[in-house]
C-alpha cells in the first residue's frame, strides 16, 4: 500500500496497537493475530457489487487503509489518503475452488501474514463453485478491527449491496468518529492521575494472583508455540433457555453466569479456590464510538474466589460486581498494566491469566442480502493465544461454545471431556441455583458408570488357601525337592527343608503361647535364617513384625511397644538389642542347643495345626508418622493371598527365579517373598555384606534372574552402571516412586525378546500394589507415565474434597477399595477410622484407604500420578513437577543420574537444586543451562547444580533426599555489580542510553529497571544494526533478561561465527 505516490495522513498508534506490533515483531505463530470471517452465501450473488461495496468500505473506514511506521522509537499509523478518482487499496479476489477444498483454501487464505508497515491489513476473497454457494473470507489485523468492527462493516456492505444491485448510491452517514480520533484522544486521557490510580486498583486486585495450574498431557516447553486446535459443542436449546431464565430471575447478565460457571470448572481442574480469567472488554464508552471500525478492546483480568463454596446464585452476582468493577478501571491498557506490574517474565505462558473467556453473538444478526442467505462459517486458524479458552456464541436463543487449547499442552480426548463437564456442570448448577457448587455432581451418567463400574471390573481369583502358611505348605508336599531359597554365594534350600526348620520355629513360638493377632518381631539380616523366621511366625499363627537392624534402640524400643511384641526372632550377633526390663522374649536362631530353654525338648519338623483364619493379621509394618510415632499397618492374610494369587497380577511359575532386593521391613518385600514362595518359585537372597548396586552386579553375574523388582532411583542407578546385566531378566517391576518417561523409555528398550515392564502403584496400607501398567512403549513426550488400571480385586476412586466422585481428568483424592485394604493402623484407632472408611460404591461392607495421593483418570480410565496432596512442590507460586526437571538434565548425553528437589536453605529463600552425577569435567554447567533454557520456562530452572558421585539411597531403594549436601554459592546475587567484560560494560551504555537511568549494574533486569517492550523492540534495533552477522530474535530479549546474561549470548554465538573466539562486540 505504501508508494511514493499516495498521501498518508500520520496519526499516533494506541496502546492495543502498540502492543500488537510488539507481538508481530516476534515473528512466528505467536504473531498471528489475523482475525478471520467467513460467510457462506445461498443463493445469486454479484462479485462486482460486492467488490465496489467493500471498495467503499474502505474509503470510510481509515483504519482499513492504514499501515504503521516505527522511526526514532515512537510508533504511528498512517493513514491512505487517495485522490479524487483514485481507487482505494483493497485487496480482492475472487477464486474458484471446488467446495470441498472451501475450508482448506480459506484458512490458508486468513493465516497469510500481514506486513504491518506496508499493508494493506484487509483481505477480502470469494470463492467460487460450480452451483448456488460461495464462501466470502474476510481477514483483517487484529491492529484494526475487533469483532465489532466485522458486525458493523457486514451491516454496512449489506446496505451498500443491496443498493448497487437495487441501481441505487446509498450515502451512508459519515461515521461520527475515526479512529485516530479514539487513539488520540485515549492517549490524552492517559494522565498519570489517571493510570496511577488504575494501577492502584490493580495492583490491590491481583496481588498474588495465582498461577492457573491445569495438568497437562505433555510437559510445558519453554516458549510457548501457540500452536491450538478447537473443539466446538452445543449447550442445547433446554440447557439455553434453562441459563437465559436462571439469568432473568437472578438478575444478572448471562455473561456473569457463564462466566462464573467456567471459574468453578477451572477450579476443580486445578484444585484452586481462584482463578484468573482473562475477558476482552470494549472501549467503545461512547455512543459516537458504536459505528467507529478499529481495534477498541481491552483485557480486563478477572479475579472471582470460591472459597466459600458460594452457589450459582452466589457466585454469578459476586461476578458480575467483579465485572463492573473491572469495566469502570479498564481504562489503563493490559500492555501497560503488565510492564507496570512487572510479574515475573514466563515465555512459557501468559501474564497475569493463563486462560480466557468470552460471550459473542452472531455477526450476521440482521444482516440481509437481496437474493441470498447469509450463514457465519467457523474458521479457525490453529492458533492457541493462551493455555485454553472458552467462547460462547448466542444466535437465535441458542448456545453452543468453542473451546480453544494449547495443543502442545493438551490431548484433545482431555479437551472433549472438559467440554462435557462444562456442560454437566450448568445443567446441575441451574437446577440447583442455592446449592453450593462444591456439592454439585458434574460427572455425566455414562462416565460414572466407567468410573464406578467399567474400569473397576477386573475381577479376581477365588482364593484356593486360606492362610499364608496353608499356601506354602502346599508347594512344600508338591515340590519338596524343588528349590526355595537361593543364598548369593551360599546353600540352597528347598522346600521340604524349608518347611521343616519352619515348622521347628513355628512349634517353638507355640510354646510361648504366640497365635493368631500375637506380634512377633523379626530382626535377622537377609539370609536363609530371615526367611525361616517369617515362614516360622505365620506357621505358628503369629503375625511377623519386621525390625530393622541398623535402627537405633530407642526406635526399636518404640516399635516393641507399639507394636505390642510377644516375642522378638533374631541371631546372636543382634540378641543383645533388646536385652532392657520389660523386653519381649527373645528367641535367637543360631543359638547353640545347649545354651537354649528346655534342651530336652525336640521340636518337631512337622506342620502344625492351622491356627490363624483368612481375616487375621499376616504382618504389621511400620512406615514414619507425622508425630515422630512410627505407624504400624496391619495387614490380613487374605489380604496377601489375594494380591499374590490374582490371575492377573505378575506372578512367577514354579520354578523360576526372583531376586530379594527390597528390605524386611519395606513392603516391597511382601510381594518379593510371598509372589516367589507362594508360587512354588525360587528366591535369591543377596549378599548382605555388600551396598546397592553391586549387590545387584553380584546375583545377575552368579545367577540366572527371572523377575527384578525395583524402584526407580535403583533402576537408573542399575541402567546406568549395568544395562546389559539387568536386560537379562524377562520380566522388570518397578514402583514405589514417580518414574520418569524418559527412565521407563530406556528400561523398556533394553528387554529381551519376550519381555515385560510393569509399572506398579500402591501405599503400604493396600498390600504393595494397587495399580498395573503394562509398559510396552513409552511416549517420552507425556509429561508423566500412567499408574495404570487397578489391580484385580482392587477398585480406584478419584473423589473432592467432599468425597464425591471428580469428572474424569479433574485431579483429586485416590481412594483404594478391595480386599488387599488393610486392616488399619495397630492400635490407633482414631487414625485408622480417618484413614479407612466405609466404601459408599462397593458392597456392604467394603472399606476404602484414603491415599493423600493426587491423581486424575485419563479418558481411557487409567490413572495419572501428580504427586502427594501434601507437598506439592511450589516455587514462587508455580507448581513444579521435579520428575520433569530431572528428564532435561538426563538428555545431556555425559549425565547418568539427576535428581531434583526443592529446598528452603537458599540465599533467595525456596528454590530448585538440581543433583547430577556425572563423570569429572563432563557436562558442564553452562551445556546443562543451555538445555534447561530450551526446554523449560524460566521458573523451573534450578537455582544452583551441584555435582555428585552417585544419588544417595535410602535401605528401601528411594532416592535420599535428607542426604544431599546443600549447595555453595560462591556470593550472594546482586552483590557484585559492576561488569566484567568489555561486552557487559558496552551494554550497559546502550540500556542508559535507551533506558535514561545511571548506575545500571550487570544483574538488573531490563523490565525491572525501567524497560517495556517497546523500548526493547529498540534495544533489539540497536543491537540488530550493530551486530548485523549475529542473530538474536526479539523474543530472546524476553529471555535473556540481563546485561550478564546477554552478553554471555551474544560473546557465544560470535565466538562460533568468527576465528577471533571470545572477542567483544565492537558496540
Amino acid at each position: 500500500m505504501i508508494d511514493s505516490v499516495r498521501q498518508f495522513v500520520e496519526l499516533p498508534a494506541s496502546p492495543a496497537q502498540q502492543a500488537l506490533w510488539v507481538i508481530d515483531r516476534f515473528g512466528g505463530e505467536a504473531a498471528s493475530y489475523a482475525v478471520p470471517c467467513a460467510l457462506r452465501i445461498e443463493g445469486a450473488f454479484d462479485p462486482v457489487a460486492a467488490e465496489y461495496a467493500f471498495e467503499r468500505l474502505v474509503l470510510r473506514h481509515e483504519p482499513l487503509r492504514t499501515c504503521f511506521r516505527w522511526h526514532e522509537g515512537k510508533l504511528t499509523q498512517l493513514v491512505a489518503e487517495p485522490a479524487a478518482g483514485e481507487r482505494v487499496p483493497l485487496d480482492w479476489a475472487v477464486l474458484p475452488v471446488p467446495v470441498a477444498e472451501w475450508e482448506e483454501r480459506a484458512r490458508a487464505e486468513a493465516a497469510r501474514a500481514f506486513e504491518l508497515e506496508r499493508g494493506p491489513l484487509l483481505r477480502v476473497r470469494l470463492l467460487v463453485a460450480d452451483g448456488p454457494e460461495q464462501l466470502l473470507v474476510l481477514c483483517a489485523h487484529h491492529i484494526v478491527v475487533d469483532g465489532t468492527s466485522y458486525a458493523v462493516l457486514l451491516r454496512e456492505f449489506a446496505a451498500l449491496y443491496n443498493a448497487r444491485l437495487a441501481g441505487t448510491e446509498l450515502e451512508l452517514p459519515e461515521p461520527e468518529l475515526q479512529y485516530g480520533d479514539y487513539a488520540q484522544w485515549q492517549l490524552d486521557r492517559l494522565t498519570e492521575e489517571v493510570i496511577a490510580a488504575d494501577l492502584a486498583h490493580w495492583r490491590e486486585r491481583l496481588a498474588d494472583a495465582p498461577v492457573l495450574e491445569l495438568v497437562t498431557d505433555r510437559p510445558r516447553p519453554a516458549r510457548q508455540s501457540h500452536r491450538g486446535e478447537a473443539y466446538r459443542f452445543p449447550l442445547g436449546p433446554e440447557l439455553s433457555a434453562e441459563l437465559a431464565e436462571f439469568a432473568q430471575e437472578e438478575q444478572v447478565t448471562l455473561f456473569a453466569v457463564l462466566l462464573a460457571l467456567y471459574q468453578t470448572l477451572l477450579g476443580r481442574y486445578s484444585r484452586a479456590a481462584e482463578v484468573c480469567v482473562g475477558v476482552t472488554v470494549s472501549g467503545r464508552s461512547t455512543p459516537q464510538l458504536q459505528e467507529t471500525v478499529g481495534m477498541f478492546v481491552n483485557l480486563v483480568v478477572f479475579r472471582v474466589s470460591t472459597a466459600d463454596d458460594p452457589s450459582l446464585s452466589t457466585l454469578a452476582a459476586r461476578t458480575q460486581a467483579e465485572f463492573l468493577d473491572g469495566v469502570e478501571h479498564a481504562a489503563l491498557p493490559f500492555s501497560w498494566l503488565v510492564e507496570r506490574l512487572s510479574p515475573e517474565r514466563d515465555l512459557s505462558r501468559n501474564p497475569l491469566f493463563q486462560t480466557a473467556f468470552g460471550l459473542d453473538r452472531s455477526l450476521t444478526e440482521g444482516v440481509r442480502l437481496t437474493g441470498a442467505e447469509l450463514r457465519q462459517v467457523d474458521l479457525y486458524l490453529g492458533i492457541a493465544k493462551f493455555d485454553l479458552a472458552l467462547t460462547v456464541h448466542e444466535e437465535g436463543g441458542e448456545l453452543s461454545a468453542v473451546l480453544e487449547y494449547d495443543s502442545e499442552l493438551f490431548d484433545r480426548a482431555a479437551m472433549v471431556r472438559l467440554a462435557g463437564h462444562y456442560r454437566e456442570l450448568a445443567a446441575a448448577a441451574v437446577r440447583e441455583p442455592g446449592r453450593p457448587l462444591g456439592h454439585l455432581d458434574a460427572v455425566p451418567a455414562a462416565e460414572r458408570l466407567e468410573q464406578v463400574e467399567q474400569w473397576n471390573a477386573s475381577g479376581g481369583a477365588e482364593l484356593r488357601h486360606g492362610t499364608i502358611a496353608a499356601a506354602f505348605e502346599h508347594w512344600a508336599a508338591a515340590t519338596p525337592e524343588a528349590p526355595a531359597v537361593l543364598q548369593v554365594d551360599g546353600p540352597t534350600v528347598g522346600y521340604r527343608e524349608l518347611n521343616e526348620r519352619a515348622n521347628r520355629l513355628a512349634h517353638r513360638l507355640r510354646a510361648l503361647g504366640i497365635g493368631p493377632e500375637l506380634t512377633v518381631g523379626i530382626l535377622v539380616p537377609p539370609t536363609v535364617e530371615q526367611v525361616v523366621a517369617v515362614l516360622g511366625t505365620v506357621k505358628a499363627g503369629g503375625v511377623y513384625v519386621p525390625l530393622v537392624p541398623g535402627d537405633p534402640r530407642e526406635r526399636l524400643r518404640r516399635v516393641a511397644r507399639g507394636a505390642a511384641l510377644e516375642a522378638v526372632v533374631t541371631v546372636s550377633a543382634l540378641a543383645g538389642r533388646f536385652d532392657y526390663e520389660g523386653a519381649p522374649v527373645v528367641v535367637v536362631l543360631d543359638e547353640p542347643e545347649e545354651l537354649r530353654p528346655g534342651v530336652d525338648e525336640v521340636w518337631p519338623c512337622s506342620d502344625p495345626s492351622p491356627a490363624a483364619l483368612p481375616d487375621n493379621l499376616a504382618y504389621v509394618l511400620h512406615t514414619s508418622g507425622t508425630t515422630g510415632v512410627p505407624k504400624g499397618i496391619g495387614v490380613s492374610h487374605r489380604a496377601v493371598l489375594h494380591r499374590v494369587h490374582s490371575e492377573s497380577n505378575p506372578g512367577l511359575e514354579p520354578g523360576a527365579t526372583s531376586l530379594l532386593v527390597a528390605p524386611l521391613s519395606f513392603d516391597g518385600a511382601v510381594w518379593e517373598y510371598w509372589s516367589t514362595l507362594l508360587s512354588g518359585g525360587t528366591m535369591v537372597l543377596p549378599d548382605p555384606a555388600l551396598p546397592f548396586p553391586e549387590v545387584l552386579r553380584g546375583a545377575l553375574t552368579r545367577h540366572r534372574i527371572d523377575r527384578l523388582v525395583l524402584m526407580p532411583a535403583q533402576l537408573q542407578l542399575a541402567l546406568d552402571t549395568m544395562p546389559e546385566l539387568v536386560g537379562r531378566s524377562p520380566q522388570l517391576i518397578t514402583g514405589g516412586d514417580v518414574l520418569p518417561p524418559y527412565l521407563a523409555g530406556r528400561a523398556v528398550a533394553g528387554l529381551p525378546a519376550g519381555g515385560v515392564m510393569l509399572q506398579t502403584y500402591g501405599p503400604t496400607e493396600c498390600t504393595v500394589f494397587a495399580t498395573v501398567e503394562p509398559l510396552t512403549a513409552v511416549d517420552e513426550t507425556r509429561a508423566t507415565v500412567p499408574i495404570g488400571y487397578p489391580a484385580p480385586d482392587a477398585t480406584t476412586y478419584v473423589l473432592d474434597e467432599h468425597y464425591a466422585l471428580v469428572p474424569v481428568g479433574v485431579p483429586g483424592e485416590l481412594w483404594l477399595g478391595g480386599p488387599g485394604v488393610a486392616r488399619g493402623y495397630l492400635g490407633r484407632p482414631g487414625l485408622t477410622a480417618d484413614r479407612f472408611v466405609p466404601d459408599p460404591f462397593g458392597a456392604p461392607g467394603g472399606r476404602l484407604y484414603r491415599t493423600g495421593d493426587l491423581v486424575r483418570q485419563l479418558p481411557d480410565g487409567k490413572l495419572d500420578f501428580i504427586g502427594r496432596i501434601d507437598s506439592q512442590v511450589k516455587v514462587r507460586g508455580y507448581r513444579i513437577e521435579t520428575a520433569e526437571v530431572e528428564s532435561v538434565l538426563r538428555r545431556h548425553p555425559q549425565v547418568r543420574a539427576a535428581l531434583v528437589v526443592a529446598r528452603e536453605d537458599l540465599p533467595g529463600g525456596r528454590g530448585l537444586v538440581g543433583y547430577v552425577v556425572a563423570d569429572p569435567g563432563a557436562a558442564p554447567e553452562q551445556e546443562l543451562r543451555e538445555l534447561l533454557a530450551a526446554a523449560l520456562p524460566g521458573y523451573m530452572h534450578p537455582a544452583a547444580l551441584v555435582r555428585l558421585d552417585a544419588i544417595p539411597i535410602t535401605g528401601n531403594g528411594k532416592a535420599d533426599r535428607r542426604a544431599l549436601p546443600a549447595p555453595e554459592f560462591g556470593g550472594q546475587a546482586g552483590v557484585e555489580e559492576a561488569p566484567k567484560t568489555a561486552t557487559e560494560v558496552q551494554l550497559l551504555a546502550v540500556w542508559t542510553e535507551l533506558l535514561g537511568v545511571e548506575g545500571l549494574g550487570r544483574h538488573d533486569k531490563f523490565f525491572d529497571v525501567g524497560g517495556n517492550s517497546m523500548l526493547l523492540v529498540s534495544l533489539h534495533g540497536r543491537l540488530t544494526e550493530l551486530l548485523p552477522e549475529v542473530p538474536l530474535a526479539l523474543v530472546e530479549l524476553f529471555e535473556y533478561t540481563t546485561c550478564a546474561e546477554l552478553a554471555t549470548v551474544l560473546d557465544r554465538r560470535r565466538s562460533g561465527a568468527s576465528a577471533q573466539a571470545g572477542d567483544a562486540y565492537d558496540l
